[in-house]
């Protein structure tokens, strides 16, 4: 061992460390050898000293390497270099995500597509796979980049900007509500998460075409949104969406599946059956298929026709009914009985219980919005409850709702209604006779 003569000599870092460097000078070594070497030695006890570099002292392990960045850095030279580097290490990163990715885990098959793709708990799923399985690196490293550029634009508070700066999908009488601080940052954090996750799954596209989910997703609805063939093969060449073909594909998997859906949900049950048949919703609507390039024979069209769907009661409502209320006898009589039914303005008038319970409301929500966006009150116990009591609770549950094909109509005559009921027989499966001796309660 080298004798440590001047130990007691040295105060300072700097002449602690000249004297470490003379003495690795005396061994005939550099500065970056002896780093090299303390690293890449496979010693017992050179790995025993650097043992916790990467774990439990990471923290000063990380200031040593911004340290050394920021010393190579501060030459134009050592940026450049700086840069390169980092950017290798960043291409070696992507290429460990690319090892983790499931060779099956994001691609559909237009064929087997089924609704649930677009349910909001299977995007979520999807979401997760690409940004923190398969690609955290890049999606973290594009946030931070959309994040970074946000705040040093709001730090930069220049009025007469007129970009473009929506950070949320608003309509036009939202606009006119001022968020609050925490609304605006919540909104620009889930706008660079949109944007990074969907940057993500534009490079996985174009890397390998299967992986497919979130494309197959934008070209089904964007096809049903009417965007044009020209507008969908730019989206396809960038990444965004799945051919037409594919789309088309998709569509009518699903319509095949809606089909036999509907036939299901109409079928008729014996008659003594205490299950009530499917609501029947349906209203005009009037359509445009529209042409981009037009010609003499082929022009914009305007249909007349009728959208609607079946909404099929909740189990514990219709348990809560006598089975026998809900036949079509006792909707015949109901009917009958009602023509000598007595009809007083008293019972479209308020009672005393309600009327009150109308007034609590009004005042809650007046107060609700002063304390709330107007005034600051010290008092936290208002005189005004915020939270009326209800009169009747009803339990938010999702509707069991199954959309109808939309079918076309000439106009409200009688010959209208009538194609728009062959509609829904064609649709129901059942004969026009069935269909009538049990009729579907309409809306």
């Amino acid at each position: 061992m080298i004798p440590l003569e001047r130990h007691k000599e040295l105060k300072s870092e700097a002449s602690k460390v000249l004297y470490v460097c003379d003495v690795m000078n005396l061994l005939g070594m550099t500065p970056k050898q002896f780093f090299l070497a303390f690293v890449e030695q496979t010693d017992t006890q050179l790995r025993s000293r650097r043992r916790l570099w990467a774990d439990d002292a990471w923290d000063s392990t990380k200031t040593l390497l911004e340290a050394i960045g920021t010393m190579i850095c501060s030459h134009k030279a050592g940026e450049t270099n700086w840069n390169g580097f980092i950017l290798s290490q960043a291409k070696t990163i992507l290429k460990v995500d690319k090892m983790r990715e499931n060779p099956r885990g994001m691609y559909f098959n237009s064929k087997e597509i089924t609704a649930d793709f677009f349910s909001k708990d299977n995007l979520a799923k999807r979401d997760h796979r690409i940004t923190v399985e398969e690609h955290p690196f890049l999606y973290n490293l594009l946030k931070s980049k959309i994040l970074h550029k946000s705040s040093f634009r709001d730090d930069a508070d220049d009025p007469t900007s007129d970009e473009d700066d929506s950070d949320s999908l608003q309509d036009s009488d939202e606009e006119l509500v001022e968020k609050d601080k925490d609304s605006k940052i919540a909104a620009k954090i889930h706008r660079a998460h949109v944007i990074s996750k969907t940057i993500c799954s534009m490079v996985d596209f174009a890397s390998n075409r299967q992986k497919n989910s979130m494309q197959l997703e934008n070209a089904a609805v964007f096809l049903a949104c009417g965007v044009s063939d020209c507008v969908n093969k730019y989206l396809n060449f960038i990444g965004l969406s799945s051919c037409c073909l594919t789309a088309h594909l998709a569509l009518h998997t699903l319509g095949k599946k809606a089909e036999k859906t509907i036939i299901n949900r109409m079928k008729l049950g014996p008659a003594a059956s205490p299950n009530l048949c499917p609501l029947i919703c349906i209203d005009n609507l009037d359509f445009q298929q529209a042409v981009h390039v037009k010609s003499v024979d082929n022009q914009s069209t305007m249909f007349h026709g009728t959208w609607g769907y079946l909404h099929l009661p909740h189990p514990d409502l219709l348990d809560s009914v006598d089975p026998k209320d809900l036949s079509l006898e006792a909707y015949r009589n109901a009917i009958a009985n009602s023509g000598d039914k007595l009809i007083s303005p008293a019972i479209f008038i308020l009672n005393k219980t309600e009327s009150g319970h109308y007034q609590s409301v009004l005042k809650s929500q007046v107060a609700s919005v002063m304390i709330t966006y107007i005034a600051k009150t010290s008092d936290k116990t208002p005189t005004i409850p915020l939270r009326p009591p209800p009169i009747e609770v009803l339990a938010a549950r999702k509707p069991d709702i199954t959309m109808l094909k939309l079918m076309v109509a000439s106009d409200n005559s009688s010959e209208g209604v009538g194609e728009v009921l062959e509609g829904l027989a064609r649709q129901s499966g059942l004969k026009p006779s069935n269909l009538r001796a049990q009729r579907k309660p309409n809306d």
